[in-house]
């Protein structure tokens, strides 16, 4: 079993930020994304209300640059599933691993609504 300062569940805008500010930090520091990083964000045509970008970006380009400075400083990152978490003993299971951290960060997002018909 390995160990980490912190692990996240959850590649969104959220896990990936927590994921950056606590790699800076110099935290042993790893994230688990059953699917493609960047969560709703990478579906979204436009984004408006993000820091730094007042005309919008694109969804899928920030979740890029996200992902890009997330792997540049050092966040180590994975395509797994979360089956179980021992909150108590700060483990994290997926099918074939066991993971423990001092932390574990749920980030796990959003499910877009469809319009009732």
């Amino acid at each position: 079993m390995k160990d980490y300062d912190i692990i996240i569940i959850g590649g969104g805008p959220a896990g990936l930020t927590a994921g950056i500010y606590a790699s800076r930090a110099r935290m042993k520091t790893f994230l688990i994304e059953k699917l493609s990083l960047g969560g709703q964000a990478a579906l979204t045509e436009i984004i408006e209300n993000y820091p730094g970008f007042p005309q919008g970006i694109p969804g899928p380009e920030l979740m890029r640059k996200m992902k890009e400075q997330a792997i540049k400083i050092g966040l180590e990152i994975i395509s797994e599933e979360v089956i179980e978490i021992e909150v108590k003993k700060r483990v994290v299971k997926t099918k074939d691993r066991e993971y423990k951290a001092s932390a574990i960060i749920v980030a796990s997002g959003t499910v877009g609504d469809s319009l009732a018909q």
